[in-house]
C-alpha cells in the first residue's frame, strides 16, 4: 500500500521520467541485419507519446482505414514499449499472417486481460506449447470432420427459437431470443446444460464478462498496457479508469469460467454428456496421479471456456445481421424462401441433409458473417522476429492489427459493401460463386490463430437462418404510429473489440397456416 500512495502522489514527477525511459530505450535498440530498413509510414509521432494521443477511442477501424488510404498497406504506430502496425489491406493480410504464420501467430500479452481474468483464453495465449496443448485439445472436439454429432443439439435449438418468436413477436425479440439461442447450443455442446431464459445466470455471467473484455481490448484505450508499472495504482487515483473497469467485470468472468465447469466437475462420476464431461472422464482414465489429472482437467476448463465465450458474441452478432438484413432486402428474402420451398417443401422444416441444396440459406450465412463483423479489428497477432515487408523493416514484439472490418468493406471484393446482398456470393445460375472472396477467411482471423469453432458457428447460424425463413417474413417493426423503424440507423455498428448492430428493430410474421402448424408440432418433437 505504500508503494502505490507513493507512486500515486508522485505521478506527475513518475510520468514524465517513465515516458523519457522508454524514448530512449526505443532509440537505443539492438540493430540487426534488417534494422537499417525503413519503418513503414505512418501518422508522425509526438515527442515521448508517440501516437498514443492518436489511438482512436470509438470505432477505431474506422481511423484506420483513413490510415491506411493515407499511408499504404501496411501502417506503423509509434507506440511505448509496444511498437504497433495496422494491416489494413486483404494482399497484406494474408503475406503476413497467412504466409508467415509460422512469424505472425504469438499474442502480445497484455495486463488488462490479467486484471480482468482473461488470460485463461487460448485466444489471448502466446504462441506456445500451452497454447498448442489447448488447440489440440478444442480442435478435437470441433473440427468440421466431427461437429455433425451436434447437429441435433443445434436443430433442437433452432426450432426453440421459431417456437418463441411465434409466442413472442415483438420488436425487442429477435435480439434476445438469437443470443439465447446460441447460447444454449454451446452450453449444451460443452456443459450438457440446459438454458430456456436470458435471465439464466449463465448467460448473465457471460454477457457482462464479455461486455468488459470488449471494452478493455480496443487498442490503445487503456494506457496501462503502454506503462505496466501503473497496475499498482489505486481506483480512486484519477486516470486509473482500468483499475475501476478490471474490479468491476472481473467477477462476472470469474464466474463464466469456473462456475459451469466446477458443476459438472463435482457430479463424481454421474454423467452429464457433454465435452467437459468427456475430458474429465479421459483425465481420470489416463491418469493415476492427481496433479496430472488436475492438469488436464484445467487444461479441459480453460479451453470449453473458450468455446463458453466465443460461443455467445460471434455468432449472435452474425445473427442478428442476418434478422435486420433481410428486413432491408425483402427481395432476397423471397429469393431464399423460394429456394426452401421447392427443396424442403410444405410438410416438414430444413435440417442439414439440405445444406448443399441451399445456396441462399448459405449466401445469407456468408452475408451476415462480412456485413458487421462481431471482431472488427480481430484479436492482435505479435512478431517474434525482425521481418521485412515491401522495403519496410517490421521489428521484432511489434504488436500486428488486422482492420477485418475494412477488408471487409472493400468495394473491390464487395462492390456497396455497407449493403446487405447476399446476392453478391452466387452466380447467375444460383450457385454459390467461387471468385467472391470468402469472408470468413477475415471474420474468424488469421493463420494459426484463426478461430477453432467456426465450423459449429456457421452450422449453428445456417440452421437457424434456414429454419426462420421457412416459417416467417421479416420486416421493419412500425411504432405506435404505424411508421417503419430506420433500419440503416440500426444497422450502424456499436463501437468496441466486440461489435454488432446498435439494434434490430425488426419483427416475424407467420408466412402461412401451414408455416404456424410445423412451428407449432416442434414441440412434440424429441432430441
Amino acid at each position: 500500500m505504500g508503494i502505490q500512495q507513493t507512486l500515486a502522489d508522485n505521478l506527475h514527477v513518475v510520468l514524465p521520467l517513465v515516458l523519457a525511459l522508454v524514448f530512449v530505450l526505443y532509440k537505443i535498440r539492438p540493430s540487426t541485419g534488417l534494422r537499417s530498413l525503413p519503418l513503414p509510414p505512418g501518422p508522425k509521432p509526438h515527442w515521448l507519446l508517440g501516437n498514443v494521443l492518436d489511438m482512436p477511442k470509438e470505432y477505431p477501424w474506422v481511423r484506420f482505414r483513413e490510415w491506411t488510404d493515407t499511408y499504404g498497406d501496411v501502417v506503423f504506430l509509434h507506440l511505448p514499449m509496444q511498437p504497433t502496425i495496422l494491416v489494413g489491406t486483404a494482399k497484406a493480410a494474408f503475406d503476413l499472417l497467412e504466409k508467415r504464420s509460422h512469424l505472425y501467430s504469438d499474442r502480445t500479452e497484455t495486463v488488462m486481460d490479467k486484471l480482468m481474468y482473461w488470460d485463461w483464453d487460448f485466444g489471448f495465449l502466446g504462441y506456445n506449447a500451452k497454447w498448442r496443448r489447448h488447440r489440440k485439445l478444442f480442435h478435437q472436439h470441433f473440427a468440421p470432420t466431427v461437429i455433425s454429432k451436434y447437429h441435433p443439439i443445434q436443430i433442437q435449438q433452432a426450432r426453440g427459437y421459431i417456437r418463441r418468436m411465434l409466442s413472442n413477436l415483438n420488436p425487442t425479440a429477435p435480439v434476445d431470443e438469437i443470443r439465447l439461442t446460441f447460447a444454449a447450443v454451446i452450453l449444451k455442446v460443452t456443459y450438457g446444460m440446459n438454458v430456456t431464459s436470458m435471465n439464466d445466470e449463465y448467460i448473465k455471467w457471460a454477457q457482462k464478462a464479455l461486455e468488459g473484455i470488449s471494452e478493455a481490448k480496443v487498442p490503445g484505450a487503456y494506457w496501462i498496457e503502454f506503462f505496466p508499472w501503473f497496475k499498482w495504482i489505486p481506483s480512486w487515483v484519477p486516470g486509473a479508469s482500468f483499475r475501476k473497469l478490471a474490479d468491476q467485470y472481473r467477477p462476472y468472468t470469474e464466474k463464466m469460467v469456473h462456475y459451469p465447469f466446477e458443476t459438472v466437475r463435482k457430479d463424481n462420476g454421474v454423467e452429464i454428456p457433454s465435452v467437459v464431461y468427456s475430458l474429465i472422464k479421459e483425465a481420470r482414465e489416463t491418469f493415476s496421479d492427481r496433479k496430472d489429472q488436475e492438469d488436464m482437467e484445467l487444461a479441459a476448463r480453460d479451453t470449453m471456456g473458450v468455446a463458453y465465450a466465443a460461443g455467445f458474441d460471434t455468432t449472435t452478432a452474425a445473427g442478428q445481421g442476418f434478422i435486420l438484413g433481410m428486413a432491408m432486402n425483402p427481395e432476397f428474402q423471397r429469393k431464399a424462401q423460394a429456394e426452401l420451398e421447392a427443396v424442403v417443401g410444405p410438410k416438414r422444416l430444413p435440417d442439414f441433409s439440405d445444406y448443399e441444396s441451399l445456396p441462399c440459406c448459405r449466401a445469407i450465412v456468408l452475408e451476415s458473417m462480412r456485413w458487421l463483423p462481431v471482431t472488427p479489428f480481430a484479436i492482435p497477432h505479435k512478431l517474434i522476429q525482425d521481418d521485412e515487408y515491401n522495403g519496410y523493416l517490421i521489428p521484432k514484439g511489434t504488436t500486428v492489427i488486422p482492420n477485418s472490418w475494412a477488408m471487409l468493406h472493400n468495394p473491390e471484393d464487395y462492390p456497396d459493401p455497407e449493403r446487405f446482398l447476399p446476392e453478391r456470393f452466387l452466380t447467375k445460375d444460383g450457385k454459390l460463386n467461387p471468385e467472391v472472396r470468402d469472408p470468413t477467411t477475415f471474420s474468424f482471423g488469421y493463420g494459426r490463430r484463426i478461430c477453432p469453432g467456426r465450423f459449429l458457428s456457421n452450422d449453428s447460424l445456417f440452421i437457424v437462418v434456414a429454419s426462420t425463413l421457412h416459417c416467417f417474413n421479416i420486416e421493419a417493426a412500425c411504432d405506435k404510429d404505424g411508421k417503419p423503424a430506420d433500419l440503416n440507423a440500426a444497422s450502424q455498428m456499436m463501437s468496441g473489440f466486440l461489435s454488432g448492430p446498435t439494434a434490430v428493430p425488426c419483427v416475424f410474421k407467420p408466412r402461412s397456416e401451414a408455416a404456424i402448424k410445423l412451428v407449432q408440432d416442434t414441440a412434440n418433437e424429441s432430441w
